[in-house]
């Protein structure tokens, strides 16, 4: 009887150290994640096509908004929220895990998703800070 009860507490022990393990985990991931507000996606996503800080101040926000729509086919709150979704979804296989996640490649594959240009097009949008092919780089 003393030690069945012995391996009722040692296993609630376990499956607490387990739970611990998991929230301590959670918190990590969320520590680490670059969540972004629509309005820091649609400046970032200008920034990446050239329209530096003060060429979006001298414009109006309608303006930033259709550049920003024409490089990338939607609305900045739109890939806020996939870039939220991609760091804090529950399916292994799809979130980001990285230790510093790269909203600047994943702003150039929405781009290439929607235009499909050749590397020699991207080098220019890009202002060659980097292409497909090295956007590794980029991030680190």
């Amino acid at each position: 009887m003393k030690r069945a009860r012995w391996q009722t507490d040692h296993d609630t022990s376990a499956t607490s150290t387990t739970r611990d393990t998991q929230q301590q985990t959670a918190l990590t991931r969320v520590a680490s994640m670059a969540i972004l507000t629509p309005d820091e996606v649609l400046e970032t996503g200008l920034n990446l096509c050239g329209y530096d800080r003060g060429r979006q101040n001298k414009v109006c926000r309608a303006t930033n908004l259709r550049r920003f729509s024409s490089h990338y086919g939607s609305l900045p709150i739109v890939y806020a929220q996939i870039w939220e979704d991609l760091q804090t979804t529950e399916i292994a296989e799809a979130r980001i895990d990285s230790v510093k996640p790269c909203v600047d490649s994943f702003l150039m594959a929405i781009h290439f998703l929607k235009r499909y240009p050749t590397e020699e097009e991207r080098g220019g949008i890009f202002r060659s800070r980097a292409t497909l092919t090295s956007v590794s780089t980029l991030c680190t």
